[in-house]
């Protein structure tokens, strides 16, 4: 009991000496509101989604995101509160916590993600500014037991499938407008076509926050992602992604009853981030919702004739409800999406064309 108060009264010392901030990943834990301890932790009890405190030394400003969505700039010996995660960004860094090397003195690692994934960054996009460098400060516990995202998720396995219609979104990779996409159809639903009840989720990617906030902005009356169940990220083995994370967040969005849910594939379906099994289970599984309405983004045509092969080769082909994204931000890109891909492009930035996308999904989800 002793040993504990001492390391009570260390936290609340290195707090007090130190500005702490907390990264967005720590949204659906009580880090704020109860104490806990840091303590260094044996690397044999290292996991995925552990909560840890990193001293930040980089040089120069580094940006958190907050659990509101707002950025922090870091300064030198600033605290941060974040978790051990991977990413495989395809434009930005790729890095695993598996690679901290707890044997070195003191233990580094980089912020591999903005809202706060530790990790060791082992490739990066030339246009992208090395990751922030952090001390491994220690793992947050409580009574002698690491405090971990899992625990501030959903408590059982409970498997429930929405049956409302889906507005699916994915595309050939990050930032290639899924996200403006979904904010502006949920706009439309919500606001022009009057449907009472939206809800939104981003099925995978990197636990970012403003995504999922963006949805909420635009009038969607819930939101979730993998966070929201305990995950820094979708980098996980098929099969845990199959069975855990993804019928977690499925539960999450059918306990709504929503009239209309706007999922988005985060990254490109067959990056490591498991995009391609939120595909299998809402396209081609015998649970699959009735309707479902797939609405593709690339930054040009040839982008989605080549998503669009990719998912016929792996056999999931249903309705596509039109093309968005810079692969429709004007006539001429529309034009050649018809003419490449047979499919409609609607510039969601276009008042005419937002007009023609009101009337298509007024057929679909009211029709």
């Amino acid at each position: 009991m002793q040993t504990k108060y001492i390391q009570l009264l260390q936290y609340y010392a290195m707090i007090k000496c130190s500005r702490t901030h907390y990264g967005s990943l720590t949204r659906i834990a009580d880090l704020q509101t109860r104490p806990f301890t840091i303590e260094k932790a044996p690397r044999s009890i290292w996991a995925t989604g552990d909560y840890i405190v990193g001293r930040y030394i980089g040089q120069g400003e580094a940006n958190l995101e907050l659990i509101d969505g707002s950025l922090q700039p870091l300064k030198l010996n600033d605290l941060v509160v974040g978790a051990l995660g991977d990413r495989q960004a395809t434009n930005e860094v790729v890095g695993t916590w598996k690679l901290i090397d707890e044997a070195s003195h003191p233990v580094t690692m980089d912020m591999i993600c903005g809202s706060g994934v530790y990790g060791i960054e082992t490739s990066r996009c030339s246009q992208h500014l090395p990751s922030p460098k952090f001390i491994y400060e220690g793992h947050c516990f409580r009574l002698g037991k690491k405090v971990c995202m899992r625990d501030f998720g959903p408590k059982q396995n409970t498997r429930k499938m929405p049956h409302c219609k889906i507005i699916l979104l994915a595309g050939t990779s990050m930032s290639s407008g899924k996200t403006f996409t979904g904010r502006a159809i949920i706009d439309i639903i919500k606001n022009d076509l009057g449907i009472e009840k939206v809800a939104a989720a981003k099925f995978t990617g990197a636990g970012y926050n403003h995504d999922i906030r963006q949805f909420s902005e635009a009038g969607a009356d819930f939101v979730c992602d993998f966070v929201d169940v305990g995950y820094p990220s979708t980098v996980l083995p098929a099969e845990e992604y199959r069975e855990i994370a993804l019928p977690a967040i499925l539960a999450l969005l059918a306990e709504q009853n929503a009239d209309v849910i706007v999922g988005e594939v985060g990254a490109s379906p067959f990056e490591k981030y498991n995009g391609v099994e939120v595909l299998k289970q809402l396209l081609v599984s015998d649970t699959r919702p009735e309707n479902v309405y797939l609405v593709l983004c690339a930054s040009d045509a040839y982008g989605i004739l080549g998503l669009r092969q990719v998912l016929a080769n792996e056999g999931l082909t249903t309705e596509i409800l039109g093309v968005a994204g810079m692969a429709a931000c004007n006539t001429a890109a529309a034009d050649l999406v018809k003419r490449v891909c047979g499919l409609h492009a609607f510039n969601l930035k276009n008042p005419a064309s937002i007009a023609e996308f009101r009337v298509l999904l007024e057929k679909c989800l009211l029709g």
